[in-house]
């Protein structure tokens, strides 16, 4: 019934859309497209020679599309890149050259012919994505003009990250961490603060000289109410990695009360590494009072790493409102008191929650695989699966954690039948993969031979050609569109950005179009990095489309809230897309940044893995 009331609403905003009077950012953009249409389709085309051609025009918005295209090829002739990179008036001429290995020589050209003539911020960035041990000299002594560049933020930021990814290519000494570490702590702006400290959040090896801690522990304690959310996070982590006792004096009571979640999930990672059992349990006791599930739940996780047992610290079962914090407690549980946890696991009434909430699964069998082997294990996988209330999220969860075992019983075969014969979405690869590693097995069953040859007819091929951004989808949706995903904890609201990414966004609209995501769980959530859904759920599509986008980084950073696609590489983009819980600039300008979220972010916060796209909608531009 929504979706009937929505598609009117959409078809009428359209109309109305189309028949208003064209606006001057209207016909702004029909111009843009105009213009941009065959370099887009010389990206699609990787075509080297044009956008060379391109990069030399004297539109801006020419030069600046050409340099993204360039940016995402694989180019050999670097000579050839420098030359035309470096004599564009494109302001994005600095792209291209972070994701190609420069030389020593082609480094030292750029100091010496281009520093006077193109802003620092762009050279930093270039010899920050290098794996040079000249460019990273370069930027240690650049540390001696940080009085000089007071008034150049752009700059201070753009070297404080360079500084960060190359110190995780080639070690700094005691003395330029230290000076890493005032600059930090006393940096105006917070984009420059993040940016000094963010190599030693990357860097999980790090290792903070006495000095550096010294100064740390002096300064912290006044400034660490004033440091912005995502600095306090970096450092929570490096102290914690280095086991700094004197963390937990800066992780104060006031402090825990108005905590945001991603700050306390970093907590939860480092509980393992404080070692005074009191300050331990005072922290447990903090997190758990946390209005966040997903904090809840990774501190539990981090408990059964703990060697202390805090059984009597930790909310009672029945106190528990979200299933998947009810997994994670009772997966701690197992660690104490296996028999009790059992016996709530492989409850009826476990099972019943499970088949009410079938996007536990992947959080429920592992747990059962510990209270049960063999055939007692597949007769309740067997149950599941065959239950009138059995769902096909759960389902495939049951049959990728089969897909592991590495034995088989006639139990196991029974397992697999009862999925076989269900017309629920499945991933071809996971039948392909079972028929490798049990093909004996599978020959001796027809529902099961029958299953594997449907997986291998259907296994999906894609397009070699690379698919082409449709002028008229873009005209039609505008310069910003607006893409709202519905999940039963709320709606996530995506502003898209055709200009960057044209192709990609050519591909979101036809999935729209097909209601390709219904259904499709966020099956990969990390926390404090992504969470990630997209694949397919609908007909025999094998979990991807039959096209193959192509990567369209752009010069946008991966900021918290940005919508990425995923990728096992360049130009094998498809359905699945990721949306960042926090910045994560080692992703720039190696995948798509195809829009930002505007409204959601505590729905972003609170997603649990399995969680569903209950809808998928794109409301064209408003003006």
């Amino acid at each position: 019934m929504f979706d009937k009331y929505y598609k009117v609403f959409f078809t009428v905003l359209t109309l109305i859309v189309t028949l208003a009077p064209v606006s001057k950012a209207q016909s702004d953009f029909k111009v843009q497209l105009n213009e941009l249409k065959n370099v887009w389709n010389a990206t699609a085309q990787r075509d080297t020679s044009a956008l060379f051609a391109f990069s030399q025009n004297q539109n801006t918005i020419i030069a600046d599309a050409a340099m993204r295209g360039l940016t995402n090829m694989q180019l050999t002739d670097i000579p050839r890149l420098l030359s035309y990179t470096t004599t564009s008036v494109s302001e994005l001429w600095y792209l291209p050259l972070t994701t190609h290995e420069l030389d020593d020589e082609q480094i030292k050209y750029l100091m010496v012919n281009v520093i006077e003539e193109r802003p620092l911020h762009d050279l930093y960035s270039i010899l920050g994505s290098q794996s040079s041990q000249v460019a990273h000299n370069i930027l240690l002594d650049q540390l001696s003009r940080v009085a000089y560049l007071k008034n150049n933020p752009a700059a201070l930021q753009a070297l404080g990250l360079a500084l960060s990814r190359s110190s995780m290519r080639f070690e700094i000494d005691e003395t330029y961490q230290l000076k890493i570490a005032r600059l930090a702590l006393h940096a105006e702006m917070v984009a420059e603060q993040a940016s000094w400290l963010y190599g030693w959040y990357r860097n999980v090896a790090v290792t903070l000289y006495p000095k550096t801690l010294s100064y740390l522990q002096n300064e912290l304690p006044e400034l660490w109410p004033e440091l912005h959310g995502l600095s306090r996070q970096y450092l929570i982590a490096a102290l914690g990695r280095n086991s700094v006792e004197w963390l937990t004096t800066l992780l104060t009571d006031e402090y825990l009360r108005h905590i945001h979640p991603l700050e306390a999930i970093e907590i939860t990672r480092v509980l393992p590494a404080i070692m005074q059992a009191g300050e331990q349990r005072r922290l447990i006791k903090a997190l758990f009072q946390h209005e966040n599930a997903m904090v809840r739940t990774l501190t539990y996780r981090s408990l059964t790493s703990l060697e202390t047992d805090y059984s009597s610290d930790i909310p009672e079962p029945a106190h528990i409102a979200h299933l998947h914090e009810k997994m994670a407690y009772l997966g701690y549980k197992i660690t104490f008191d296996k028999s009790e946890a059992c016996k709530i696991i492989t409850s009826q009434d476990m099972i019943d929650a499970v088949l009410d909430f079938p996007t536990t699964a992947d959080a429920y069998i592992p747990l059962l695989s510990e209270c049960q082997q063999g055939p007692e294990l597949y007769a309740t996988l067997k149950n599941l699966v065959s239950s009138d209330s059995s769902h096909s999220v759960l389902q495939r969860f049951v049959l990728n954690s089969l897909a592991s075992e590495t034995s088989t019983t006639p139990d196991f075969v029974a397992v697999l039948e009862r999925i076989a014969q269900n017309n629920a979405p499945q991933l071809h690869t996971t039948w392909v993969m079972l028929a490798d590693v049990h093909g004996n097995t599978i020959q001796e069953s027809e529902p099961l031979t029958d299953r594997v040859r449907l997986a291998r007819e259907e296994e999906l091929v894609r397009s070699d050609q690379l698919l082409k951004a449709d002028i008229e989808v873009i005209e039609r949706l505008g310069p910003r569109p607006m893409w709202i995903i519905t999940t039963q904890r709320g709606e996530l609201h995506i502003r898209l950005d055709p200009l960057r990414s044209p192709s990609t966004i050519t591909a979101i609209a036809q999935l729209v179009d097909n209601r390709s995501h219904l259904g499709s769980p966020f099956h990969r959530i990390v926390p404090n990095f992504v969470i990630q859904a997209g694949e397919l759920w609908v007909g025999n599509t094998g979990g991807s489309p039959a096209f193959r986008v192509p990567t369209e980084a752009s010069e946008k950073s991966f900021n918290r809230g940005a919508l990425g696609i995923a990728s096992a590489g360049r130009d094998t983009e498809g359905s699945q897309f990721f949306i960042m819980h926090m910045w994560a600039p080692r992703l720039d300008g190696r995948y798509t940044n195809a829009g930002y979220l505007t409204e959601g972010y505590d729905v972003l916060d609170g997603l649990m893995q399995g969680d569903v796209i209950l809808g998928s909608y794109l409301i064209p531009t408003v003006q």
